[in-house]
């Protein structure tokens, strides 16, 4: 019976015939190099491509077994991965494991066990060359002694030559050392691969507190005030100056643009159909184009619906006596307001690129507003030495591509944009609307590109501040670079953070929290830093020292409700300086002229409307003495007054003809005479209710030209009778408004 060979023997013969030809590998083995180069194979399980290192001229084990797959590379490059505490520890583990020898280990490479034990240790037998081991069971197996598998008959041959023993050294680690089994992190069982080499990351060193001041001076020393002369600025002003005539005017065009192309939309399907729909007619005959006052009438009215908030915009043209507001109407008609809003515009639709075409903008609808806006907050006022960089919510619920939900926002759901402030004042220097990743690309270091767009405009000299979401030592160093400062919160999982703030989590437990604190590292003029309180906080800067200050908080768990605290520098800085955007929000949020729309970008463009109004009545404060300042509704009404000048409504178009006639004594020309002596009970002011009177009064005036002339008060009886089609409703409404009085 021929003999059968074993998978060693298969292995050993072709490492064989590789030797006796001067060294020369076979071809299947071609793109091994002589030195330990990379080979790069297809696992047959798995079917995804393997990276193997192999030393033909000769190499230790570990060489011969080293390897990792593709997907393991590319998550070690990642500039933003690294390995947990978890997983370090485990790695360590199978590393210990793995080191530890075991003499069963050592067998004769035909599968028999050996005869007797060595009485010394001796290293094992270099194993087949060009073996490649591979997860889940598909290299060399647990257990030290293999069973012979029937692969193919044994073909006589000259015996092959016996393979060179490597000089008598310390035993070679095995698979499974020990008679320890224990499973790998990956598919299958194993040794955890060698971590490959990444770049060189920065070299942290204990802070020594002595860092030079690097930060340039600014070039321009003057404080957070306009550049322009607002000394004799009224508040209309100022709205002008944050909310140009150039983006009204735009906003006039696009309208009258938007309602021509409906226009001819209508008629083409009007003539296409045979169909006309009453709406539509009596649309067109009601518009007239939009010019620059009429357009400011309407912002005024958004202003003023912004201080009284109502459910809908047709209640702020209500005609009940408690709830009316006179100066509405006397502005615009209701009908004419809702006309305006429903084609207003602010860009033209034929110019956008189709969605899945180069060029294509999510944004479309909104950029050109957005820009002229935002162009003109850069120049009218000079940046603070302090800004921060931060993100605001605009809300929105309707289906559009931006829109994300932040749980822990106060406005949850909306769309997101970018925001460059003040940090004393809250002026909004920079606005970008977030328009979501492009394709399916996921998009790496968002964060440091947002900061770095929103501070290209300012000068050498400025401190920039954001929190843990922007922050990293990449950024630090390109801000540098820039002369400008940085600092901000730290997520502790960034790759080239020190190993001490990597550590420096809720994980630990709060006395090892505390025994840690204050971590102080630094690299170059870049601090990080971890400090302990109640929770632990991690800072990176590039502009703080080391230095700790003493500090009175409150606590309600101490006699006397405070307690003192040592405190780094950077961290009070940071609490200080990070909150002008927030103060942004907070002047929005007294500005509620935001409705519901279906329409996402009219949402934004009341946002940046209000953002407008907001940064106007910023530099109302910077210039208008504090005991003169008007408070912000106050100078809201000032804003909508003076926008109003000048500005006559609309003549209402003529309805239908009335099918019942008004009365006679609510048409022609009517005079009031004196009667002949008797007096009668005036039909307008006296009530009679069950035959019985409520209220009488006695007159002996009448009016001339009415059939029969009836008596009638001179004041106010004489005019309710002949304007009022119910003149006893509105002389009750006369009684209640001269008992108010």
């Amino acid at each position: 019976m021929a003999k059968l060979k074993t998978v060693d023997d298969v292995v050993d013969e072709l490492m064989a015939d590789s030797e006796s030809d001067d060294g020369d590998l076979p071809s299947d083995l071609e793109d091994y190099s002589d030195e330990g180069d990379t080979v790069d194979r297809v696992d047959s399980k798995h079917g995804s491509p393997v990276h193997m290192h192999a030393a033909v001229g000769g190499g230790t084990e570990d060489e011969l077994s080293s390897y990792h797959t593709d997907s393991e590379h590319t998550q070690a490059e990642d500039s933003d991965y690294s390995p947990s505490e978890g997983e370090r520890a485990d790695m360590m583990d199978m590393s210990l494991a793995d080191d530890e020898s075991d003499p069963s280990d050592d067998f004769d490479m035909s599968g028999s066990a050996p005869a007797s034990p060595s009485p010394s240790p001796t290293p094992s037998p270099p194993r087949g060359r060009g073996r490649v081991r591979t997860r889940g069971g598909r290299g060399r197996a647990r257990n030290p002694v293999r069973a012979p598998v029937p692969l193919l008959p044994a073909q006589p041959q000259a015996p092959p030559p016996a393979p060179a023993v490597p000089a008598p050294g310390p035993p070679l680690p095995q698979r499974g050392g020990g008679g320890r089994r224990g499973r790998g992190r990956g598919r299958g069982r194993g040794q955890q691969p060698a971590a490959p080499q990444q770049a060189a990351g920065p070299v942290w060193q204990d802070d020594n507190g002595e860092v030079p001041n690097w930060l340039p001076n600014l070039q321009n020393q003057h404080p957070a005030e306009p550049v322009m002369d607002c000394t004799d600025f009224t508040p209309v002003d100022f709205f002008l100056v944050a909310f140009p005539e150039q983006a009204i005017q735009l906003m006039c065009d696009e309208t009258n643009r938007y309602y021509s192309q409906w226009y001819e939309k209508t008629e083409a399907a009007a003539l296409r159909t045979g169909i006309r729909h009453s709406g539509d007619e009596t649309t067109k005959k009601q518009w007239k184009d939009v010019d620059l006052g009429e357009m400011k009438a309407f912002i005024a009215i958004l202003l003023i619906m912004g201080n009284n908030l109502r459910p809908t915009y047709k209640a702020y043209w209500s005609t009940d006596w408690l709830t009316h507001m006179e100066g509405f109407r006397k502005v615009m008609s209701r009908d004419r307001f809702l006309l305006v809003l429903r084609f207003l515009h602010v860009a033209d639709n034929t110019g956008a690129v189709p969605r899945g075409q180069q060029g294509f903008d999510r944004c479309f609808k909104i950029r050109q507003f957005a820009n002229v806006l935002v162009d003109s907050w850069k120049r009218i006022v000079n940046p603070d030495k302090h800004v921060s960089v931060d993100e605001c919510m605009v809300a929105f619920k309707g289906r559009v591509a931006m829109r994300q939900y932040m749980p822990k926002k106060p406005t949850k759901w909306g769309m997101k944009a970018w925001v460059l402030a003040g940090s004393k004042t809250g002026f909004v220097f920079d606005w970008k609307l977030y328009s979501g990743k492009e394709g399916d690309n996921v998009e790496r270091n968002l964060g440091r590109k947002v900061v770095l767009d929103l501070t290209d405009m300012l000068p050498p000299g400025h401190e920039v501040y954001f929190d843990n979401y922007f922050n990293s030592y990449e950024l630090l160093q390109v801000l540098e670079g820039r002369g400008l400062g940085g600092c901000g919160t730290l997520r502790s999982n960034r790759t080239a953070n020190p190993a001490e703030i990597k550590m420096f989590t809720t994980k630990l437990s709060a006395a090892r929290l505390q025994a840690m604190s204050p971590i102080l590292k630094r690299c170059g003029n870049i601090l990080a830093l971890g400090w302990y309180d109640k929770r632990p906080v991690s800072v990176m800067s590039n502009i703080h020292t080391a230095e700790m200050m003493n500090k009175r908080v409150r606590d309600a768990n101490t006699p006397g409700g405070h307690r003192n605290i040592r405190k780094p520098m950077a961290v009070d800085q940071y609490n200080k300086y990070m909150g002008g955007v927030d103060s942004s929000d907070q002047l929005n949020s007294y500005n509620r002229m935001v409705r519901k729309s279906l329409k996402w970008w009219k949402k934004v463009l009341l946002h940046l409307l209000v953002t407008a109004v907001s940064n106007a009545y910023v530099m109302y404060r910077m210039v208008v003495p504090k005991e003169q300042q008007k408070q912000g509704y106050e100078f809201r009404i000032e804003v909508a007054k003076e926008l109003v000048v000048g500005y006559e409504r609309r003549p209402s178009v003529p309805g239908r003809p009335s099918v019942n006639p008004a009365p006679f004594r609510l048409t022609e020309r009517h005079f009031i005479e004196k009667g002949d002596g008797k007096k009668p009970d005036c039909v307008a002011c006296c009530l009679r209710r069950n035959n019985k009177y409520v209220r009488r009064k006695q007159t002996v005036y009448r009016c001339k030209n009415c059939v029969p002339k009836v008596a009638l008060c001179i004041i106010p009886c004489f005019e309710l009778y002949h304007t009022q089609k119910d003149y006893k409703a509105k002389y009750e409404e006369y009684l209640r408004a001269q008992d108010q009085n």
